[in-house]
């Protein structure tokens, strides 16, 4: 069960970049990449806006927001990827 969930390193570091592009990176560089950042992480907002709501619940502070949002998008990647990775290998 453990192996079907493992992913490569450069897949993991990957992923942890996507999940943390919009969350953190679109505040600080400005309108442009936010929109597009925005954009690139749409499939996972959804999920990430529970989680998010969440760990502002948890913690009480708005300031949680982000890291719950990256979180969630990271899961998400993650459980992508490895079900891409699943895929892959039952094919050859």
């Amino acid at each position: 069960m453990i192996n079907r969930l493992c992913i490569s390193k450069a897949q993991t570091i990957v992923a942890i970049i996507y999940a943390i592009a919009f969350p953190f990176l679109s505040g600080v560089v400005g309108d442009e990449l936010q929109t597009f950042l925005l954009f690139a992480a749409a499939p996972f907002l959804a999920v990430g806006y529970i989680v998010g709501g969440m760990s502002v619940s948890i913690f009480g502070s708005t300031k949680a927001y982000p890291f719950g949002l990256a979180i969630a998008i990271f899961i998400q990647v993650w459980l992508l990827l490895a079900l891409w990775n699943q895929r892959a290998a039952s094919k050859s």
